[in-house]
This record gives structure tokens, C-alpha cells and sequence, in this order.
């Protein structure tokens, strides 16, 4: 009979060098970072808003940057009442503000996506119409 190939099987033990790491938004910047580094902020099933930040609370999550800017942003536009679709109780947005008050003004990496805020490295509109002497 013909000659018979054998491959070789991987062990359960071994992987491929290269893990797929999952990838979310932050709802204010837009930037695309890796799960680990954004904050998750969840509408709890009973009610109420919390930060996970273990990301594995059951619930309607959104994701934050760990930088100020972000959480002042999202909750000046209430971008966490659309992304939840909940409406965030006094008590709810004190929580936030106390927790956005512990993180950094901006992170010195920019992440792997664009941000959209306004004063970050991004070519705005402003930057377009100095060009061109308008």
C-alpha cells in the first residue's frame, strides 16, 4: 500500500506562540486597547451601576480608559446612560466621580486605536483650517 504520513499531535499542554488577546473600545476616546487595560463598568440585573474590575460580572457592560479624561467625559455627555441604557442615579455618578478621581489625567500611551479627544495628538478639524489659512 501507499506510504502513510504521520503528523505530529500537540500535547494539551502545548499552545501556539501567539495567544489571541481580546480587544475592547473605550466608549469616550474610541482607542482600541486590550481587555485588561480598560475599566468595565456594569448595569447590575438587580439594578445599580458598579465598576468590574475583574470583567466577569454578569450585566450590561461599557469599557473605560484608565485615565480621567475619559470618565469626566462620559459622564459630562452621559455616554454611560447610552452605552448601559440605563439613567445613572446621584448615587451612581458620586461612585464614578470618587473612582475617575483615583486614576491618572491621561495615560502616556496613546493605545493601538485613534482618540478622539480634544488636545491628544489627533489632526482636528482646528489643525485643518490653520493650514490652510482660512
Amino acid at each position: 500500500m501507499g506510504d502513510v504520513k504521520k503528523t505530529k499531535r500537540r500535547s494539551k499542554g502545548e499552545r501556539s506562540k501567539s495567544r489571541h488577546i481580546p480587544e475592547r473600545t473605550c466608549i469616550v476616546c474610541r482607542s482600541t486597547r486590550p481587555k485588561r487595560e480598560l475599566i468595565r463598568v456594569v448595569r447590575l440585573t438587580e439594578g445599580g451601576v458598579v465598576i468590574d474590575e475583574t470583567g466577569k460580572l454578569n450585566g450590561r457592560g461599557a469599557y473605560l480608559c484608565r485615565q480621567r479624561v475619559c470618565w469626566e467625559q462620559a459622564l459630562k455627555r452621559n455616554a454611560l446612560n447610552h452605552a448601559l441604557r440605563v439613567i445613572l442615579s446621584a448615587d451612581d455618578c458620586a461612585t464614578l466621580q470618587t473612582y475617575a478621581a483615583s486614576l491618572p489625567e491621561r495615560l502616556e500611551d496613546p493605545g493601538i486605536g485613534r482618540s478622539r479627544l480634544p488636545g491628544t495628538d489627533n489632526h482636528d478639524v482646528r489643525n485643518c483650517v490653520e493650514e490652510q489659512n482660512i
